[in-house]
């Protein structure tokens, strides 16, 4: 009995870490680095000035970022998923990504965000890329109809 029991922990996997804290570099203007570990703004679509203002929104700020478990292949590279927060972890935290889109350097992306951000979008001049484009079969009010299949 015993050594089933130490046969099945040693078969459990370890669950993957589920949250990093610490100092942000900011790699384009939806990917960030936190402790070594690259990560994605979950949910958000960017313009071109987003990258600087992100470095200066970040400069000197304490990051967490709770990780999701899913990856966005980029360039032959596994990046993690992630929302994000200036402070967080046991105080209140500035999600980053909500903070891009309410100051109009971003778009949501409803595919991936399922619409969290949509409410706080500004009018501006950042078009949607296509991979952010509305899912029809996803974001949709009423049945599907014949129609909508294009």
């Amino acid at each position: 009995m015993k050594a089933l029991i130490a046969l099945l922990l040693a078969a459990t996997p370890v669950a993957a870490q589920e949250y990093i804290i610490g100092d942000a570099k900011v790699i384009d203007g939806r990917t960030i680095e936190v402790s070594g570990t690259t990560v994605r703004l979950i949910g958000v679509d960017t313009g071109p000035d987003t990258q600087e203002r992100l470095e200066w929104y970040l400069r000197g700020m304490h990051i967490y970022c709770d990780l999701f478990g899913g990856t966005i292949t980029d360039f032959d590279r596994e990046i993690p998923l992630g929302t994000c927060y200036v402070g967080g972890h046991g105080m209140p935290g500035r999600d980053i990504a909500l903070m891009l889109i309410y100051f109009g350097f971003a778009l949501d992306c409803p595919r991936y965000s399922g619409g969290r951000y949509t409410q706080f979008e500004q009018p501006v001049d950042i078009p949607r890329s296509a991979r952010c484009q509305p899912d029809p079969f996803i974001a949709r009010s009423g049945p599907l109809r014949r129609t909508d299949i294009k």
